[in-house]
C-alpha cells in the first residue's frame, strides 16, 4: 500500500490498492480530474455522477444567487423610494427625539405617533366616539331625506292624477 495525493501537505489522502483504481487511466479518461481534485478519490463510475451533481449544484447556486440579487435590488429600490419621499428623514427625526428625551415616555409608540403628527390614544378614542355620534346623526338625516323624497313623489303623482281647472 502507498499513499497518494496530499502527502506533500503532511497527511495521506487515500490508500491505493493495486487493481482497484488506476490514476493514470482516470487522468486519460478525465483530463480535468487531477490528483488534487476530490474526483480523484472516487472510482471512475462515480466520478461522472459526482460531476453531474456538481453541475446541478452550481446551477442551483447560480439561480439562488440570481434570486438573492433580485431581492437586494428590490430592497435598494424600496430604500431609495423611502429616502426620496422623505419617510426616512421623518422617522429618523422622530427616533432622535425619542432618544434625546430625558424622561423616557411610558409608550414609545404613542410618542412616535405624536411626533409624526398623529393623535394620542385618548385623542383617538375621543375622535372615534365623535365619529360614531356623527354617523348616527347622518343615518337619521338620511332616513328623513328619503321620507321627504317619498312624500314629494307621492304629491307629484297625486297632482298628475287630479288636474286642476281654471277658477277665474
Amino acid at each position: 500500500l502507498s499513499y497518494v495525493g496530499c502527502a506533500a501537505r503532511g497527511r495521506p489522502s487515500r490508500t491505493v490498492r493495486p487493481g482497484r483504481f488506476d490514476s493514470s487511466a482516470s487522468s486519460s479518461r478525465w483530463p480535468h480530474v487531477s490528483p488534487r481534485s476530490p474526483h480523484f478519490l472516487l472510482p471512475p463510475s462515480l466520478q461522472e455522477k459526482h460531476l453531474q451533481i456538481g453541475f446541478w449544484a452550481s446551477h442551483v447556486r447560480s439561480a439562488t444567487a440570481k434570486k438573492s440579487m433580485e431581492k437586494e435590488a428590490k430592497k435598494e429600490a424600496f430604500r431609495k423610494y423611502l429616502e426620496s419621499s422623505g419617510v426616512l428623514d421623518t422617522l429618523t427625526k422622530a427616533l432622535v427625539a425619542l432618544y434625546e428625551e430625558n424622561d423616557r415616555p411610558s409608550s414609545a409608540i404613542e410618542f412616535i405617533q405624536q411626533k409624526l403628527g398623529g393623535p394620542t390614544v385618548s385623542e383617538y378614542e375621543k375622535l372615534q366616539a365623535e365619529k360614531s355620534d356623527l354617523q348616527l346623526k347622518f343615518d337619521e338625516l338620511l332616513a328623513t331625506y328619503k321620507d321627504s323624497c317619498k312624500e314629494l313623489e307621492e304629491l307629484r303623482a297625486s297632482s298628475n292624477n287630479h288636474p286642476q281647472g281654471n277658477t277665474t
